[in-house]
């Protein structure tokens, strides 16, 4: 029994046991943030296509509110 407690090595084992950690972490970690890089991607696409679609909505919109009746009016009191 004494000989057992004098050849583990509490230096090896704990580098070995980092060792393993850090690479299991590594693995895992490479996986998830690549799988986060492309939500992440993809919800700037959605974003940028969400503001595009907004900027036309506005554009529409102060058309139909705003121009269309001025220049109706315009051409009202022109003729």
């Amino acid at each position: 029994l004494a000989q057992l407690g004098t050849s583990f090595n509490g230096e090896v084992i704990a580098k070995q046991i980092s060792t393993a950690l850090a690479e299991s972490i590594e693995t895992s970690m490479t996986s998830m943030l690549g799988e986060i890089k492309q939500e992440l991607s993809a919800l700037k696409d959605i974003k940028e296509q969400s503001q595009k679609e907004l900027v036309e909505l506005l554009i529409q919109e102060t058309k139909s509110e705003l121009i269309a009746p001025v220049a109706e009016e315009l051409s009202k009191t022109s003729a």
